[in-house]
């Protein structure tokens, strides 16, 4: 359990990054993947406001199945329903969708700093961290995404301001969580 953060807390930019790796850590050593119902809400509501739930449906579709109201406020509008991939530049989609294609298939964590840039010229600076989860249902994995804006100021936000004109992942890498790192 500790092993898993202090094997990613070095380098968090963000406090809440790091309650969200420690979170998760307490989940493993069960021999699977923690399941959604696992996720105590109360114990993160602190945090709440900046996750996402991903499900990557197929080639180039990674569906937003959820988003917290920082992560509405940070796009500038509702994106639960949408496409994650439709807000990735042309030229990174392959390498994005990889990125959570192998989270699916080797079940490990992701962590990743993102510069952004909008149409109207706003940069922003963002630390994601990722882990799987099983849906109870269908059985499939969801990946719950908790992300912190380093640089960003939400009251500069204008409504027809697309976040994701242009992004650049600065740094990404994989976490073991148990079940090894996906192969490149």
């Amino acid at each position: 359990m500790d092993s898993l953060c202090d094997r990613v807390a070095l380098g968090f930019r963000c406090n809440r990054t790091t309650l969200f790796a420690g979170y998760y850590a307490g989940l493993l050593g069960r021999g699977r993947v923690p399941l959604r119902s696992d996720l105590d809400l109360d114990r993160m509501r602190s945090i709440l406001d900046s996750f996402v739930v991903l499900e990557v449906e197929g080639p180039g579709m990674v569906r937003f199945r959820l988003a917290g109201t920082r992560e509405r406020t940070r796009y500038g509008f509702e994106v639960t329903g949408l496409n994650y991939m439709d807000f990735v530049p042309e030229a990174r989609r392959s390498d994005a969708f990889s990125a959570f294609d192998r989270m699916v298939r080797t079940p490990c964590g992701m962590y990743a700093l993102i510069r952004s840039r909008t149409g109207y010229g706003r940069g922003t600076f963002n630390e994601a961290l990722g882990f799987p989860f099983r849906s109870d249902h269908s059985g499939r994995l969801h990946l719950v995404f908790q992300s912190n804006d380093i640089d960003f100021d939400e009251s500069r936000v204008l409504e027809a301001d697309p976040l994701a004109l242009h992004h650049t992942v600065e740094g990404r890498r994989y976490i073991d969580i148990g079940f090894g790192l996906p192969s490149f």
